[in-house]
């Protein structure tokens, strides 16, 4: 089933290969300071330990909020499907400060990423190295109790570089600026921590 482009939308069903903007507005915000902006907001069991809990936590969250972008695309809700790739990003900076790693940087140039060039493989594309990411984590628990050895660490690293790949492939395939998406997901969930409603269910708390 092809995604639908939005009435109004900002980019038609097709092959895109647009750049990531390089004009920031003022609302913007680099990766590293949303890496501390997700961290005063990280409220789940074992936050900050690294353990295999924590992780299993951020897996099953990464796997669920890429999920809702596909639900937003096929919606034709392109507004909504940004927020949604809001929420993803919280997870991968959780996911990275677990792991006591840095947000990967990369060149704007996203044809190094190689790949999902185009609207549908690049939503589809986020689900399936999501659903890799997943994998790590299931076999950490299953196969090795829950203690990471160093092969499968540089495997989840390797796996989370690439779902950040795929992350940024769909915010160029709609023309979105992933800058303007972490700022955007500080503001929203900082205003949740002021009111208390960081826990429960759906998007207008």
């Amino acid at each position: 089933m092809p995604l639908p482009a939005r009435v109004a939308g900002r980019v038609p069903i097709g092959t895109v290969s647009s750049p990531i903007r390089t004009r920031r507005k003022s609302t913007s915000m680099q990766f590293d300071e949303y890496m501390e902006a997700a961290a005063s907001t990280a409220i789940y069991p074992h936050a900050d330990t690294g353990s295999a809990a924590a992780l299993a936590y951020v897996s099953l969250g990464l796997g669920g909020e890429c999920s809702e972008v596909v639900e937003k695309a096929l919606a034709g809700d392109t507004d909504g499907m940004a927020k949604e790739l809001g929420d993803v990003a919280w997870y991968l900076a959780r996911f990275h400060s677990e792991l006591g790693l840095v947000w990967p940087m990369y060149s704007e140039d996203l044809e190094q990423l190689g790949g999902y060039n185009d609207v549908v493989s690049a939503v589809c594309g986020q689900v399936v190295v999501a659903g890799r990411v997943q994998e790590v984590i299931k076999k950490l628990m299953r196969d090795d109790a829950g203690t990471m050895s160093s092969e499968r660490r540089a495997l989840l690293v390797d796996r989370l570089t690439a779902l950040v790949g795929a992350w940024l492939k769909v915010h160029a395939a709609y023309g979105l600026d992933p800058h303007d998406t972490v700022a955007a997901n500080a503001v929203k969930l900082a205003s949740r921590k002021d009111r208390g409603v960081l826990q429960g269910s759906g998007d207008n708390r």
